[in-house]
């Protein structure tokens, strides 16, 4: 099996990427845009551009992945010292935080699934059927308002 070396994602372009982050934490969306625009532009400069972008958008995939379940388990944790310690309230800085008992619903998958709870506790969802919409269109269906748009895929390689 073929190793592929490790791409190191250049220095000014992951310091564009932090600065992202930092607007994003911001609030500023005008910010945002504008350093996203400059970081388009930085890996548009590079010889290997579509590598480059491909590791940029995996990294920042992986990051909020990684972020999102990060962010689980410290609520978890908090909510596991609060509830432990008797703690209603604490003071966070600028925030509060706030032990709020028997405010969460949690459904035990195992015992009853969302379908079989009575009718007035679920949620009816209306979602378009994608890969249906997707099989009509390519044989040649008319479907007004929905057309198939370009897009990309970023796989590894094997070997």
């Amino acid at each position: 099996m073929q190793e592929h070396a490790l791409f190191e994602i250049p220095r000014e372009i992951t310091r564009v990427i932090n600065e992202i982050i930092e607007a994003q934490r911001q609030e500023d969306s005008g910010l945002v845009d504008e350093l996203t625009e400059k970081l388009i532009s930085l890996i548009n400069l590079e010889s290997n551009r579509y590598e480059t972008m491909a590791h940029v958008i995996k990294y920042a995939q992986e990051t909020a992945e990684a972020l999102n379940k990060t962010k689980d388990t410290l609520r978890e944790r908090v909510r596991q010292n609060m509830k432990q310690r008797h703690i209603k309230s604490a003071d966070a800085g600028i925030f509060i935080v706030t032990y709020i008992s028997g405010s969460k619903v949690e459904i035990d998958d195992s015992v009853v699934s969302a379908e079989e709870l009575p009718e007035r506790f679920q949620i009816q969802r209306i979602q378009a059927n994608k890969p249906a919409l997707r099989r009509a269109i390519k044989n040649g269906e008319k479907i007004e308002g929905v057309q198939l748009g370009d897009g990309i895929q970023i796989k590894r390689r094997r070997g």
